[in-house]
């Protein structure tokens, strides 16, 4: 049930890609709400340095799962 729905919000997302991408050639969109966070230092336990992995996955998962490109560019 959780999954047949993530599908239709996935087919929503891309459409409303798609729809904006028909007027424009790009979008500009930031990726990040937020500058990098520092790294954990390497002695810190394993469920830290995940924890950190995971921090800001959620501004670019939409891209991901559109399966519309994307290019990160690094910040100043």
């Amino acid at each position: 049930m959780v999954y047949a729905k993530a599908v239709n919000l996935i087919r929503r997302l891309r459409a409303a890609y798609d729809h904006a991408l028909t007027s424009v050639d790009l979008l500009v969109l930031p990726t990040t709400p937020m500058k990098a966070q520092p790294l954990p230092p390497a002695d810190a336990p394993a469920g830290v340095r995940i924890g950190a992995a995971f921090m800001n996955l959620g501004n670019t998962s939409p891209f991901d799962v559109s399966h519309h490109p994307r290019c990160r560019f690094p910040a100043d």
